[in-house]
């Protein structure tokens, strides 16, 4: 994958994330069922979680790169792991 089709990916990933955190906001305040609301407010912590990882990777607060020869991603953040394995290279490169 081309850097700049990996920064495309992290920005879109990042516009689906801040999509899900409004999603989240708005199920939460809605929601009457305590075990419901306690479920959706778990989720959107995590995916307030994946929008500070995605932001800190396109602002470039932290860094990532890819491997030449399997380009496997290195892990970015707890929150938001990308692999890219070897494996899935060669199934790709199969079909």
């Amino acid at each position: 994958m081309e850097s700049k089709q990996v920064k495309e990916l992290i920005l879109q990933s990042l516009e689906h994330e801040m999509g899900g955190v409004k999603v989240y906001v708005t199920a939460v305040s809605c929601a009457v069922n305590p075990d419901l609301r306690k479920e959706w407010e778990k989720y959107l912590a995590q995916t307030r979680t994946h929008v500070t990882a995605l932001e800190d990777i396109a602002t470039g607060r932290v860094a990532y790169s890819l491997d030449p020869v399997c380009r496997k991603a290195e892990e970015w953040h707890s929150a938001v792991n990308v692999y890219m394995t070897c494996e899935t290279l060669a199934s790709e490169k199969a079909a």
